[in-house]
């Protein structure tokens, strides 16, 4: 996955499932049709104010609760620094969710490249 703002027009290349913290390293899944990004864990969450804030409705038409909105920066783990704006924490969410639909309309541009180390 190739990320980068509209403004950066270098040729360095960031892997955005992959991000890090100072403490550890862990996946984030792109998703094209979630319309929100989204955490389980309160970690990372900057100036955090739990307040229930209403169900997450997925896919398979289940209803999670969101106990909190917040902005969570990190570093991706080639160190490329990046705020995701108004993440839900929904506890019961087993996986961390980056939607493309709001990456794009933050201005940033995604790409999927071939991985040429594989066949």
């Amino acid at each position: 996955m190739v990320i980068a703002k509209k403004q950066d027009d270098s040729d360095s290349y960031g892997d955005v499932l992959t991000i890090s913290s100072e403490k550890s390293c862990e996946a984030w899944f792109m998703n094209s049709a979630s319309s929100f990004h989204a955490r389980p864990k309160k970690e990372w969450f900057s100036s955090y104010i739990e307040k229930d804030r209403g169900l997450a409705h997925l896919g398979d038409n289940s209803g999670y609760h969101i106990i909190g909105v917040d902005n969570i920066k990190f570093k991706t783990c080639d160190g490329h620094e990046m705020l995701l704006k108004d993440v839900k924490h929904v506890p019961r969410l087993r996986r961390n969710l980056i939607s493309l639909e709001l990456l794009h309309d933050e201005g940033w541009l995604y790409q999927v490249v071939h991985d040429k180390k594989r066949p």
